[in-house]
């Protein structure tokens, strides 16, 4: 449990199971409250446990506004926290209700509803949790050890606990790219110190490069591909990193980064 990537995940299979364990396609689902007549659906959502089920609808009906509210703030920590809790809740409502061996149908349908809102937002909240530039993570352990150690507790303005970047959210938005592209006129800029990149060989910004794009590096720069790894190398491929740069570091500079 806890406000993880995993946790996040875990939840989603648990409400994709549902469905694979039903064998039956959620789209015919929907298409079957049309004949649930509204007493019933009044019903299942009245009293206490009817409570329970409608704040958990009604949360999952939110994700298109906490999704606005994080884009315009460049919060991407509100979504975050959004779909911690509807984890939970679900999780909770998993635990209270047997949704497939409900006897009654109409029940039952209801329930699958639920349960199918539920996972259809959990499953568009984490779509939106990506690198940049944008990649499958290679080692998941090492993208949820890096996600939660970017984050930090803070308390908003309204007095509510939360979780904030530990680095300033807005810093894309501040980003001035000029003075660099002021250097790139001409060519590369002139560099006196040695100089490495280090790449993944299957990076998107590379993949621009061989395609014919210029490139913003000194020709005297020491190149050294990390195979099969896509741009975050550290994630694709962390042993090789390593091992790299000690073997750089036991040799380096020398004539090929000096030249």
């Amino acid at each position: 449990d806890g406000e993880t990537g995993p946790y996040l995940q875990y939840s989603t299979v648990r409400a994709r199971k549902i469905f694979q364990k039903l064998g039956q396609d959620p789209a015919a689902l929907r298409d079957s409250l049309s004949q649930v007549p509204l007493e019933r659906i009044e019903e299942f959502f009245a009293g206490e446990a009817g409570l329970e089920l409608w704040s958990l609808v009604h949360f999952a009906g939110r994700f298109r506004e906490v999704l606005e509210l994080a884009a315009s703030g460049f919060e991407p920590t509100h979504l975050a926290k959004y779909a911690f809790q509807l984890a939970k809740q679900f999780n909770l409502f998993y635990h209270h209700h047997h949704i497939l061996s409900e006897p009654d149908e109409t029940r039952r349908l209801l329930l699958l509803l639920v349960a199918d809102l539920v996972r259809s937002t959990l499953e568009e909240a984490l779509s939106r949790f990506r690198l940049m530039p944008p990649q499958a993570a290679g080692n998941l352990f090492i993208a949820d050890f890096i996600a939660r150690h970017s984050l930090k507790p803070v308390t908003g303005p309204d007095g509510q606990e939360g979780w904030s970047w530990r680095f300033d959210p807005n810093m894309w938005a501040k980003l001035d790219r000029s003075v660099m592209s002021g250097l790139m006129d001409g060519g590369p800029p002139k560099v006196e110190i040695p100089l490495v990149h280090i790449y993944g060989d299957r990076s998107a910004i590379i993949s621009r490069r061989k395609e014919g794009g210029p490139s913003p590096l000194p020709p005297h720069t020491l190149e050294i591909a990390i195979p099969d790894s896509a741009h975050h190398i550290m994630i694709d491929q962390p042993l090789a990193l390593i091992s790299a740069l000690r073997g750089l570091l036991s040799v380096w500079p020398g004539p090929a980064a000096a030249g």
